[in-house]
């Protein structure tokens, strides 16, 4: 569906050639909305997007560098928009799996979503989400979440990050929790560093225990 939305795409925006971004990545851990999808581990992180016109097509997958070796896998296609100078208007749907681990499987899902941004300043996201287990005793159905997200800069390379989101608590439509960060990020060309501090709600650490505690997340990043 993906690939057919992007060379439909193609038509309207001929003229304009196709633009290639990838990333790669080391982080302290793999999150999921606040939180820990397997112990955690340092986690190697690749991604690559292709773009056309207002459409973009992405992949990307993650291991973590342990002896068992758990991944995630994810495709997104998204079309975008600028609403004006300031604002921008992004909506997709994406598709993530996470093969080989039976407890990550609860993650597998897939999600709709629409998002506003202003600037690189300001984003808020609304997304809906259909996992595609669900927990015996428990119903399935669709679930939601909604984050918002900030960025206050300090100057040429460094800035203040946070976040803030509530979401239903994978995959238990019936109940939800909060969680979300602060953090400061260093940025210089293609490199980009991050430390945040990550928490959850009583909800969160109840259901999920240690892999919602709050804790410290870090990252380095390339981009090519």
């Amino acid at each position: 569906m993906a690939a057919v939305a992007l060379a439909g795409s193609a038509g309207s925006a001929a003229a304009q050639p196709l633009q290639w971004q990838g990333q790669l990545a080391l982080a302290s851990e793999l999150t999921d909305r606040g939180l820990s999808v397997y112990p955690r581990r340092p986690t190697l992180q690749a991604d690559g997007q292709v773009a056309r016109g207002h459409w973009s097509l992405a992949a990307a997958a993650s291991t973590d560098l342990s002896s068992n070796g758990r991944h995630r896998v994810l495709a997104r296609v998204s079309h975008y928009r600028s609403l004006s100078d300031d604002w921008q208007l992004d909506a997709g749907i994406g598709w993530y799996g996470y093969p080989g681990d039976r407890w990550a499987r609860i993650y597998d899902r897939t999600e709709a979503g629409i998002g506003l941004g202003f600037r690189d300043l300001l984003s808020l996201n609304l997304t809906a989400i259909d996992y595609h287990r669900a927990w015996p005793g428990r119903r399935g159905g669709l679930q939601w979440a909604l984050e918002a997200g900030a960025r206050w800069p300090l100057g040429d390379a460094w800035s203040l990050t946070a976040s803030l989101g509530q979401a239903d608590l994978p995959p238990q439509p019936d109940r939800r929790y909060r969680y979300g960060g602060v953090g400061l990020a260093w940025q210089r060309a293609d490199w980009r560093v991050e430390i945040n501090r990550l928490g959850t709600d009583g909800a969160a650490r109840y259901a999920f225990g240690d892999a919602a505690r709050a804790r410290w997340s870090a990252l380095v990043l390339k981009s090519f």
